[in-house]
C-alpha cells in the first residue's frame, strides 16, 4: 500500500508504461497476501 502510495510520486520518475505495470501488481500482490493470512491462521488452529 505504501509503495502504491510513493509511486504516485514517483509517476514521472517512474513513467508511464512503469508506473501501470506497478498498479497493476498490487492486485495479484492483494491475492498472494489475503492467501498468506488465510494460510498462516488456518495453520495456527492445527
Amino acid at each position: 500500500m505504501l509503495l502504491t502510495s510513493a509511486s504516485f510520486m514517483w509517476r514521472k520518475w517512474l513513467g508511464q508504461k512503469r508506473w501501470r505495470l506497478l498498479h497493476y501488481l498490487t492486485f495479484p500482490a492483494y491475492a498472494l497476501v489475503t492467501l498468506h493470512g488465510l494460510m498462516a491462521a488456518r495453520k495456527k488452529r492445527r
